[in-house]
């Protein structure tokens, strides 16, 4: 049997050419025809679009914005500086940061997050085209956005009572915008994880991973205590919680010391044994290197606040299922495989192994589980930033020790007790130093290590 054949318009007769090339040409001027409706016609369109919830079909031109937005993705009408800001947000900024912006790995990257998060609702979008106006305007040296500030707080008042997830985000996001500006007197972090508290605290977004990923990241690498307020008193229970989890790593590090060749290879077969010694992504990324103490009091940075909340949700969780379980196993041969997947020869950093590390707990087995041991670190945390620098660098070696397995008893000498003593006064948290060149929220994560 002959294949069967192709049969192109060339092909064709000169009647049947004619009528093709004639559809095409229809298509053509059908096209410019909607596009000149959705130009010349905009208070009409709207007014289409408003009702949309109430009609059962929608005709080409109600569908959206035109090639802006075809499938109505965004909870209201963008205007057209709007959708350049949207495009500012999503291609501009990374362009413009690239040799910053490929730390990411695998498929969890934060401006798709982000972007999918905010644009949920109207206030967390607004919220969202508000600090990228301050980017745009830092950028070209234009005036200060305000009209677009004015919107998103006009958005977040009518909401104050039952705040909804996109007012917290946006409240969120505004305190970060003033914070860079150095607007500390006006900035909206107290009103944000209030909202956080009063909805029932971090556990409360356990079922909406990216908002439980967003806040839990906060309030780790920007907040200073548990809950973000500057003047809270001293949280008493993750004191205790961090002195717990240090004895009990200690006692486990003992334990696990190789009596005998034997057992030294035995346990060279695991995932566990292999994944923080030297050369590895966890040894580079984690390890704290011993650097001099000239200011006792100086506060955490960014990294390091993010770097020891890895180390101790990763020391609580082994603690928790045991250092050589199966879930141990499988979840660290599914992180180390997850940073194998680096498009690029950047660096990844702590900051952006934090949030792979958060995303990554709801696709894991015993996600709920994870999700306690976050909320967890956030109070350890929180205690450990209130200690003096000598103290903090002592727990960070201390339970670095236990992730690397000594292999003599000579490497437990680095189990000292610190003696946990506050700095004289606690910092606010305005006073976190704000990364070089950080003009917008995806900038967190782009600092260079």
């Amino acid at each position: 049997m002959a294949p069967p054949r192709f049969l192109f318009v060339e092909e064709l007769d000169p009647r049947r050419k004619s009528k093709a090339r004639a559809h095409a040409a229809k298509e053509r001027y059908r096209r410019q025809r909607q596009e000149s409706l959705l130009g010349t016609a905009s208070e009409h369109t709207v007014d289409n679009r408003l009702s949309m919830a109430s009609r059962l079909m929608f005709s080409p031109i109600d569908l959206g914005s035109g090639s802006h937005d075809p499938f109505a993705s965004y909870p209201f009408i963008l205007s057209e500086d709007e959708h350049q800001l949207i495009h500012h947000y999503t291609t501009l900024i990374p362009s413009v940061f690239r040799k910053y912006w490929q730390h990411h790995v695998g498929s969890i990257i934060q401006a798709a997050d982000l972007f999918q998060l905010y644009r949920r609702e109207p206030v967390s979008l607004r919220a969202m085209l508000f600090e990228t106006a301050c980017h745009r305007a830092s950028l070209h040296d234009l005036t200060y956005p305000i009209k677009y500030e004015n919107l998103v707080i006009q958005e977040i008042i009518p909401n104050l009572e039952s705040p909804t997830i996109g007012t917290i985000l946006a409240a969120s996001l505004l305190a970060n915008v003033k914070r860079r500006s150095g607007e500390f007197s006006s900035m909206h972090w107290r009103a944000a994880q209030e909202m956080i508290a009063n909805n029932g605290g971090l556990l409360s977004f356990r079922y909406e991973p990216l908002v439980f990923t967003k806040h839990t990241w906060t309030a780790i690498a920007l907040s200073g205590t548990s809950y973000g307020f500057p003047d809270e008193s001293a949280d008493g229970q993750g004191y205790e919680e961090l002195k717990t989890l240090l004895s009990k790593r200690r006692s486990m590090a003992l334990k696990t010391l190789p009596t005998s060749q034997a057992h030294a290879e035995r346990q060279g077969d695991y995932v566990r044994a292999k994944a923080f010694k030297t050369q590895t992504e966890f040894e580079r990324l984690l390890k704290c290197a011993s650097e001099s103490i000239e200011d006792q009091e100086r506060p955490p940075s960014v990294k390091e606040s993010c770097r020891i909340a890895i180390i101790l949700f990763l020391t609580s969780a082994m603690q928790e299922c045991g250092d050589f379980s199966r879930a141990t196993e499988l979840y660290l041969a599914s992180v180390t495989e997850h940073l194998k997947q680096k498009i690029d020869d950047s660096a990844l950093s702590p900051e952006n192994l934090l949030w792979s590390l958060l995303r990554l707990s709801f696709l894991h087995a015993v996600g709920p589980k994870c999700i306690e041991f976050w909320v967890t670190v956030v109070r350890m945390t929180a205690a450990w930033k209130r200690l003096e620098m000598a103290d903090r660098q002592a727990i960070e070696a201390s339970l670095w020790v236990s992730l690397e397995l000594p292999e003599t008893a000579d490497s437990l000498t680095m189990f000292g007790q610190p003696k946990m003593k506050l700095v004289s006064t606690l910092w606010r948290v305005c006073e976190r130093p704000v990364p070089k060149d950080c003009f917008c929220e995806l900038l967190w994560f782009t600092v260079p290590i």
